[in-house]
């Protein structure tokens, strides 16, 4: 059986892409690298055969790039129809295409990308720098004034006005306990 790649010697990525799903990146040191033996076996009543079939099945549960590799396998199934990839067998591959078609029609491929591309521009709008360290000690001090934290804006200009309230805050807390403006 002739194939355009190979991962440790099964099928691969091929040298042109027939998905738009590119082959995700799989790390070296991932089960399917270092025991390609166990991912090339078809469904099979042979107890090495099965057993292989479970160690693979556990290697793919504990690689990072499961899920980009089980994406790449369902959107290629002329290239991924022998072996176990992202722990599923070939049959479960059909079997969740089907789902996949069902659910989302024949441009499948294309709406999971969407809705990838959405999810990666929302985990990167979410990210915020944490505050700094003076941030944080005027935060304190805040809390220790009023009993309510500031509300944090990262990166938000000093307005001119917000300096001032943080200089009347900063002297309100140093001031000696007791003592009246």
């Amino acid at each position: 059986m002739a194939h355009n790649g190979t991962r440790a010697g099964i099928p691969n990525a091929p040298a042109a892409p027939t998905a738009t799903i590119p082959f995700p990146a799989i790390p070296t040191t991932a089960p399917c690298k270092q025991h390609p033996d166990w991912y090339t076996h078809e469904e099979s009543s042979s107890s090495q055969a099965r057993q292989d079939i479970a160690d693979a099945r556990l290697g793919c549960a504990a690689c990072p790039a499961a899920k980009k590799c089980l994406l790449w396998a369902l959107a290629n199934p002329d290239l991924t129809t022998v072996g176990i990839w992202a722990s599923t067998t070939p049959y479960q591959r059909t079997v969740l295409r089907n789902r996949l078609v069902n659910r989302l029609g024949r441009n499948w491929v294309d709406v999971v990308q969407l809705k990838e591309k959405a999810k990666a521009e929302r985990r990167a709008a979410d990210r915020v720098d944490p505050p700094s360290v003076h941030h944080q000690a005027l935060n304190d001090l805040h809390i220790q004034v009023t009993g309510r934290p500031l509300p944090w804006q990262p990166r938000r200009p000093v307005s001119a006005e917000l300096a001032q309230a943080h200089r009347e805050v900063l002297a309100q807390a140093l001031r000696p306990q007791g003592v009246a403006a």
